[in-house]
C-alpha cells in the first residue's frame, strides 16, 4: 500500500508539472495547481507512515502540520 500511494504520489506531481509547463495554465490556476501539489505531498507523507516500523513513530515525523494532527487523532481513536 506504501508503494501504491508513493507512486499516485509521482503521477500526480507529474500532471502538476505538466500542467505547470502551459503558461495561461499556470496563470488562471495557480491555487488548482498548488491543491494538486498538496495532494501529492499528502500521499507521499502517508506513503512514509506506513512504511515505518512504528505507526506512531512514522505519523510524528509527517512535515504537513494539519495531516499530521489528524493523523495523531486517528492513531490515538484506534488505541
Amino acid at each position: 500500500m506504501a508503494a501504491l500511494l508513493a507512486e499516485l504520489a509521482d503521477d500526480i506531481e507529474g500532471l502538476g508539472s505538466a500542467l505547470c509547463c502551459d503558461p495561461e495554465v499556470l496563470k488562471n490556476h495557480m491555487v488548482n495547481l498548488q491543491g494538486i501539489d498538496l495532494v501529492a505531498q499528502k500521499a507521499r507523507q502517508m506513503s512514509l507512515v506506513l512504511e515505518a516500523d512504528c505507526v506512531s513513530q512514522g505519523v510524528s515525523e509527517v512535515r504537513l502540520e494539519t495531516l499530521r494532527s489528524r493523523l495523531e487523532a486517528i492513531t490515538e481513536q484506534a488505541g
